[in-house]
């Protein structure tokens, strides 16, 4: 570490890619959050079409919501792990994880803290899971 007289400054760099700032993958993990939230809500007009043109009951809207999260998250675990070019599983899951807490937070705020049910918690799971595999399938493809 360099020295300035008897202060040492601290290291901004990963020890594995020594060339970039930690602020750019933080970056990156922003940008796979957004990512996967952009093909969530194009996911979620897809699915309001298909409700709105056809006569499928709305029983198949929990179904459209999993599918669109499941996409969505799949979508940005895919593009964090991409952008960074390793680790995929654990940045899958890293970005997963603040996808699902913001999925979440919304869910309480729109419906309040009393209707937030099991089916919440399963779709947490789901995330989690496709943002790991789509972690695991980016970081394989960077190759």
């Amino acid at each position: 570490m360099p020295r300035l007289g008897s202060v040492m400054f601290m290291n901004y760099y990963d020890k594995k890619n020594s060339d970039l700032p930690k602020g750019v993958f933080l970056l990156r993990f922003l940008i796979g959050i957004l990512g996967g939230a952009v093909v969530f809500c194009a996911l979620m007009c897809i699915s309001a079409l298909i409700l709105s043109v056809t006569r499928i009951s709305d029983g198949f809207m929990p179904l459209f919501a999993g599918i669109s999260i499941a996409g969505g998250s799949f979508f940005g675990g895919f593009l964090t792990a991409r952008l960074i070019k390793s680790n995929g599983l654990r940045n899958g899951i890293i970005c997963g994880a603040f996808y699902a807490l913001i999925h979440i937070l919304a869910c309480i705020i729109f419906k309040g803290l009393g209707d937030v049910g099991a089916l919440v918690f399963a779709l947490f799971a789901v995330e989690i899971c496709t943002a790991s595999l789509g972690g695991i399938f980016g970081v394989n493809s960077a190759k």
